[in-house]
């Protein structure tokens, strides 16, 4: 994420600021972000992690029958389970918006991208990890911005012979 963020782009209602002299993104969100809302932000942003059965989930994520089926459906294969149970659709992480543009969308999966490796990296030092965000092919129709994904899995996997619930901070 090395380009220039064009926020009034990503944020148009900030230039209605100020009687239409419009406002920067930090001045903006201090106005009108809430602590409450920083928290609940923190849960996507600063996801936790969990290990079960060898895999890294996140643990909102984590169901065994629904790990079970994920393993059986993809023949034992850790990482395209960590890829099915990890996959996060953009346009789901709020469900009352119907008013988002694919900038929107792009910005937002590839800061997540960003911000999820870190976390990994940080949880999980010794383990190697695949973070995705699939951004392209997504048209105007808001039905079809579904394919706005960030999946993550690990690059390599050591077979675990017993099931473990392991938190990290």
């Amino acid at each position: 994420m090395s380009q220039s963020t064009d926020f009034d782009e990503l944020v148009p209602e900030m230039q209605a600021w100020n009687e239409g002299n419009g406002i920067d993104i930090d001045s903006w969100i201090g106005c009108i972000g809430s602590y409450t809302h920083a928290i609940g932000y923190s849960r996507i942003f600063w996801p936790q992690f969990v290990e079960y059965d060898g895999c890294i989930l996140i643990s909102d994520h984590v169901d065994p029958t629904n790990y079970h089926n994920w393993k059986k459906a993809h023949n034992g294969d850790r990482q395209r389970v960590e890829q099915s149970m990890n996959h996060q659709h953009i346009v789901d992480l709020f469900i009352n918006t119907t008013e988002v543009t694919p900038a929107q969308l792009r910005y937002l999966g590839r800061i997540l991208t960003e911000m999820w490796k870190a976390k990994l990296h940080r949880d999980f030092p010794k383990r190697s990890f695949i973070v995705e965000f699939a951004d392209g092919d997504c048209d105007e129709d808001f039905d079809e911005y579904y394919g706005y994904i960030i999946s993550f899995y690990q690059e390599t996997h050591a077979e675990s012979p017993y099931t473990q619930f392991v938190h990290s901070a």
